[in-house]
């Protein structure tokens, strides 16, 4: 009988270690976006109240997008416990026809949505993720698992993106205006 017990528990422990570990998934609502304009003309200004964010390049001057996670405290400064990210970005709101390339990069963290303008653009990291958009019509979803896991290695404690849309006006609303971007993030 003793015998069969420990065969039964030593059965049950190794089934709970080679159990896999429960992978959590949030979905995230940005903390903070904007837009900025680098160019020291007027619009170069800070943008952080506009309910609406662009991208475009218009004869060399150039507007980008900046939106802002705060990442869940367990992949801060740890991008192997980073497993996936899915960003949702608001659809166009004048629809371009035909497909669109859209760039992402990395930036630093350190920028408030109320005084960032194309003076004091944060620092981007890391590679540039290209998007092709193929359906201006409905919001954009992409696989962002590579700007998560920048973003968690500097260890800032937010993942923030810079988007740039050099072939196409990009304008959506921005989350004071009821913006649907969203990250949802597994680790």
């Amino acid at each position: 009988m003793r015998l069969f017990l420990t065969a039964i528990i030593a059965c049950c422990a190794i089934s709970v270690l080679a159990a896999p570990l429960s992978t959590q998934h949030k979905t995230l609502k940005p903390s903070k976006d904007t837009f900025y304009t680098a160019s020291n003309s007027f619009e170069s200004k800070p943008q952080g109240s506009s309910p609406y964010l662009i991208a475009y390049d218009n004869a060399g001057v150039r507007s980008f997008t900046l939106i802002a996670f705060d990442l869940p405290q367990e992949v801060i400064g740890n991008s192997s416990r980073v497993a996936k990210c899915t960003m949702t970005l608001g659809k166009f709101a004048f629809p371009p026809t035909g497909s669109v390339n859209i760039f992402l990069t990395a930036t630093s963290a350190g920028w408030d949505e109320k005084t960032v303008s194309g003076l004091n653009a944060p620092a981007v990291m890391g590679e540039t993720v290209q998007i092709v958009v193929t359906d201006t019509l409905v919001p954009i979803t992409f696989d962002s698992t590579y700007l998560c896991s920048v973003a968690a290695s500097s260890g800032g404690g937010s993942m923030s993106v810079r988007l740039d849309s050099p072939q196409a006006l990009y304008s959506t609303a921005s989350r004071e205006n009821g913006g649907q971007a969203s990250l949802l993030i597994e680790y």
